[in-house]
Order: C-alpha cells, then sequence, then structure tokens
C-alpha cells in the first residue's frame, strides 16, 4: 500500500504459503520467518525476503535452529531479530538469532547475501505466543497471557545480555497479563489481556532522567471501552 495514496498494489506471491509467520518490514524489504502452524507445510522452516528493488521474493539462508511460532522485530531499519519460539522437539526455545546483510551486499541480489547468527538467549522461555516490540535501541519480550513481570529487555545498542524486568509496586495496583504489545513514535504500548486498559511501558532510569512524575496518567483514546493510560515502571 502507498501510504500517500491509500492505493494498493499486488505483490508475486511468496515461494511458499504459510500459515501464522513471524515477519517485520524496513524502508524497502518485507521478512516472512516460518510457517506457524502447519507442521507439514514445505515451508515450515524457511525464511524469505521481499526486495523493492528487485520486486520479487528470495529465500533466506535457514536459521541456525529450526523454529516456528517465534517472535521478529526489525533493528535498526536494516536487518531482523528472531525471538524465541518452538524447536523441531517441540519444546520452547530461549535462542535468538540475528539476520543481518553481508558486507558490500547492498541493492537487489536475493537471500544468499544475508547471514544468522547467534546471539544471547533469553532467561525464560516465553512460549509459542510471543510478543515483541523494538523500542529506542532496546528488544522488550513477553509472552502472550503472561504477567508483565515476566517481561525481558535487550539492549542491542550495547550488545548485552536479556534483563528480567519487575514493575515497580507503586506503577502498578494489581498483577497484569499482557494481551498486546507494539509502540508508537516514542511510546510504547501493553494492553491488559484481561479488559479495555492500555498501558504505557517505561524504565524507571528513563523517567529519572527526565525526572518525571510517578503514576501520571494519559488520556490517548476518546473511545469510551478503554480506560486511562496509566504508565508501568519497569526496573
Amino acid at each position: 500500500m502507498d501510504p500517500s495514496t491509500g492505493r494498493l498494489s499486488p505483490l508475486l506471491n511468496m515461494l511458499n504459503a504459510m500459515k501464522w509467520p513471524a515477519s517485520v518490514t524496513t524502508e524497502n524489504k518485507i521478512f516472512v520467518f516460518s510457517d506457524g502452524m502447519v507442521l507439514d507445510s514445505p515451508g515450515i522452516y524457511s525464511s524469505e525476503v521481499y526486495e523493492a528493488v528487485s520486486g520479487r521474493w528470495s529465500p533466506l539462508p535457514l536459521m541456525i535452529e529450526k523454529r516456528r511460532l517465534c517472535a521478529a522485530v526489525s533493528i535498526a531499519n536494516s536487518s531482523a531479530l528472531v525471538i524465541g519460539g518452538i524447536g523441531r522437539n517441540q519444546v520452547g526455545l530461549r535462542s535468538t538469532e540475528l539476520l543481518t546483510q553481508l558486507a558490500g551486499e547492498g541493492g537487489g541480489g536475493g537471500g544468499e547475501k544475508w547471514q544468522w547468527r547467534l546471539l544471547f538467549s533469553m532467561n525464560e522461555e516465553h512460549g509459542g505466543d510471543i510478543l515483541a516490540a523494538y523500542f529506542q535501541e532496546r528488544v522488550y519480550v513477553v509472552g502472550c497471557e503472561e504477567y508483565v513481570d515476566a517481561m525481558e529487555m535487550l539492549d542491542v545498542a550495547a550488545d548485552g545480555q536479556w534483563t528480567s524486568l519487575t514493575s515497580n509496586g507503586w506503577s502498578l495496583c494489581q498483577p497484569l497479563r499482557v494481551g498486546s504489545k507494539t509502540s508508537v513514535d516514542n511510546l510504547l504500548f501493553i494492553a491488559d489481556y484481561d479488559s479495555y486498559s492500555v498501558y504505557s511501558i517505561e524504565l524507571e532510569i528513563d523517567r529519572k532522567r527526565r525526572n518525571t512524575k510517578l503514576g501520571e496518567m494519559k488520556e490517548i483514546w476518546k473511545d469510551s471501552t478503554y480506560m486511562l493510560l496509566t504508565t508501568i515502571l519497569l526496573k
């Protein structure tokens, strides 16, 4: 779709039909990873990239560890991080893999110019329904229906390990199960699985840098099905 005109244009079919894959986009590429549901599908462990320059789909190298029902985020609009999922033995995975472009291989040319490398594993496995968001050079991960205190963060800029986060007791009055997660501009949101409540997520250290007040309420939607937005502090 062209956002400036709202017009839809057809693309070529993918190389393999997939159901419930993980996918991310960059400025001019679409990445699709693993068929999530059909165990006997030809594309169950395959990955593909669509490049606007060439206007076609190309196969990507196989991931180091075969997985499905994983999560994926775009890193700095140039690479993709694949997170967790279910392995070949049907056991939840904690491993993560980064897909990067080989040096000197810009422009069109297909999937052969990409490579995988392992990053640090998460502290916990979060099942086959992982919610992930890339926000301010950090990756935030939690399993769908998990409590917010199960969330983990990876500081990509520091190339460090995963950090388990806990909510500040003053910023959350009751346990909250996460139903969805997304980032918009300079805000990171989660929705309560059990209600229509929406919360913003913020690290305690970031709030201290800005010297903002704890427990500030923000109204982001006028729709009556959503409650006032409360900021949850994580540390």
